[in-house]
């Protein structure tokens, strides 16, 4: 979920680099909706008989349906209330230490995550990975795939550390309990490769998203929406090394599959008019980015609604066109609004709330009011050094635009040391960038 400007930088949230595709995600069933309101029975008496028990059996499955359904039109929160029905209709069949229970729980939880509640889907992982570790260990592909899904969410509140050992165990447990043909091992590798590229490192991220899009190619097709998942996240990493023209066409195929699949009014399809609005933004077509960017930013408040993280760095990318356009009576509500969401949904440290005070000191900077703009690009680069470390390659363009605002008031030694560290890392990146050319 990022976005690339200058020299294999990544600076701005990308979304979609990441799609749970249920189908494919589901442990021991499918999730799934109805517009049906169930009522659960909860007397231990009814769930004895023989036929409530076919009776609450039928309803899992009636709401098992739904939930996809409803899923896949990007309506969570009507999702999340069935996957809770599912979950205790589970527990009162199986019992509490079941692994079809804690199925159940890791739909709930990757709903959770998908609407942003991500309390919610720590606390609901751990009690799925709890019985799964009791009932089946470990190295379960089931246990596995939980893990991934925490992997995730670690991802998602900027806890790389943790999300790198969920994400080592979850594919070595994958690729031994299924295989490397596998959708599942295939997600897997996608979206450590998601890491990789967060953390920088983008010959790896590069090597696995290959992987996985070879698999799905061969296990699900291309025109499955994670095939569009993988093609986007390729086409991140061509977009940060300036392949243009198949960063390009890549971001086109990953919307149209999405389109294809989930409609105009989904998320995901969103989720990618909005990177491809970001590459154009960074070739200067502003006439072509702006009405991608806009539509994205009205899906995502439809299908997410206005207090979602998604929609808060949609606003944040629409905001950073403007301001490249000079348009900054536009720009300055949309960064401000996504810096308030994001700093209430994901918190101030977070790299997507730095992302929209970088830019806020951006356009302050270009206004001529320095001492905002300094503040603003100070917090904002101490938050991305805590997050990704010293020598990221998305410090690059906010180290740039700092050195740019010292100079201009005077402080050209402190500039001359923030150039020299911009230097360091173009000299890092440059390095690997040759390597990956020679291999």
């Amino acid at each position: 979920m990022r976005n690339t400007s200058h020299f294999v930088t990544a600076t701005s949230p990308r979304l979609l680099s990441v799609v749970v595709i249920l189908s494919i995600a589901g442990l021991v069933t499918g999730r799934a909706h109805s517009q049906d309101s169930v009522q659960l029975e909860s007397s231990k008496s009814n769930v004895d008989s023989e036929e409530s028990t076919a009776t609450l059996r039928q309803r899992a499955d009636q709401l098992q349906r739904a939930i996809t359904d409803l899923y896949s039109k990007g309506k969570h929160r009507e999702a999340i209330a069935k996957a809770k029905q599912v979950a205790e209709i589970r527990r009162q069949l199986f019992g509490d230490d079941h692994p079809h229970y804690a199925a159940s729980l890791n739909n709930l939880g990757e709903l959770h995550r998908a609407q942003a509640e991500y309390d919610e889907a720590k606390a609901t992982f751990r009690q799925a990975l709890r019985i799964l570790e009791k009932a089946l260990g470990k190295d379960d592909p089931q246990y596995a795939f939980v893990l991934l899904n925490q992997g995730l969410l670690c991802v998602d509140t900027a806890d790389y550390e943790e999300a790198t050992g969920h994400f080592d165990s979850a594919v070595s447990a994958l690729k031994k309990g299924l295989g490397e043909n596998h959708p599942r091992y295939a997600l897997a590798l996608n979206n450590q490769g998601l890491l990789y590229r967060e953390l920088g490192r983008l010959d790896r991220a590069e090597s696995l998203y290959h992987q996985a899009a070879e698999i799905v190619q061969r296990s699900v097709g291309e025109q499955h929406p994670l095939y569009a998942t993988t093609l986007n996240n390729l086409a991140d990493i061509d977009q940060d090394r300036h392949e243009k023209a198949r960063a390009e066409s890549s971001y086109r195929k990953a919307a149209e599959i999405m389109k294809a699949a989930y409609g105009e009014d989904h998320s995901g399809y969103a989720m990618c008019l909005n990177n491809l609005a970001d590459f154009y933004r960074d070739q200067g077509d502003f006439p072509k980015a702006e009405p991608l960017a806009i539509k994205a930013v009205e899906i995502l408040k439809r299908s997410l609604g206005k207090k979602h993280p998604h929609y808060a760095v949609a606003m944040t990318n629409l905001g950073r066109l403007y301001l490249a356009n000079k348009d900054f009576s536009r720009a300055e509500p949309l960064l401000r609004d996504a810096s308030d969401l994001l700093k209430k949904t994901v918190g101030p440290q977070h790299p997507w709330y730095a992302s929209s005070r970088h830019r806020l000191g951006e356009l302050y900077l270009a206004k001529g009011d320095q001492g905002q703009a300094k503040q603003l690009l100070k917090d904002a680069l101490a938050v991305y050094e805590r997050a990704l470390g010293d020598n990221h390659p998305r410090l690059i363009e906010i180290l740039t635009s700092y050195g740019r605002l010292l100079n201009q008031t005077g402080h050209e030694e402190e500039a001359k040391a923030v150039q020299n560290r911009v230097d360091g890392i173009r000299a890092r990146v440059a390095s690997d960038k040759i390597e990956h050319v020679r291999r």
